[in-house]
């Protein structure tokens, strides 16, 4: 009796399971590595609209003059991760975001715009 035969792959097999995959990853990466992040070039005296929530933030740029600028940055800390000792003497502070990514890291303290 001769051994069962080898099933065929398909070519849209291949690609549906190997190739897009492969390819989402790379759009992914690119987009992560090559992404607009605001928060990052955000300094004192600039404003921001947090577009996320507060568990998943997307803080993007605005002028202090549009309405929808809801917070000011006070001070920026930079190699630290801790908003309670970066912000906890600073008077005004609402809020405060901290960014972290690999060694880098600060926090920005935020008063209410307006």
């Amino acid at each position: 009796m001769p051994p069962p035969a080898r099933p065929k792959r398909s070519v849209i097999k291949i690609l549906r399971n190997i190739v897009l995959p492969i390819l989402g990853l790379i759009v992914a990466g690119a987009a992560w590595l090559f992404g607009k992040d605001d928060v990052k070039t955000l300094s004192v005296g600039q404003c921001l609209e947090n577009t996320g929530s507060s568990y998943k933030p997307n803080i993007e740029q605005r002028d202090c003059s549009a309405s929808n600028a809801t917070h000011k940055v006070l001070k920026k800390v930079k190699g630290t991760s801790s908003a309670y000792t970066a912000c906890e003497n600073v008077e005004g502070t609402v809020a405060a975001v901290t960014w972290k990514e690999r060694s880098d890291s600060f926090v920005l303290c935020l008063a209410k715009n307006k």
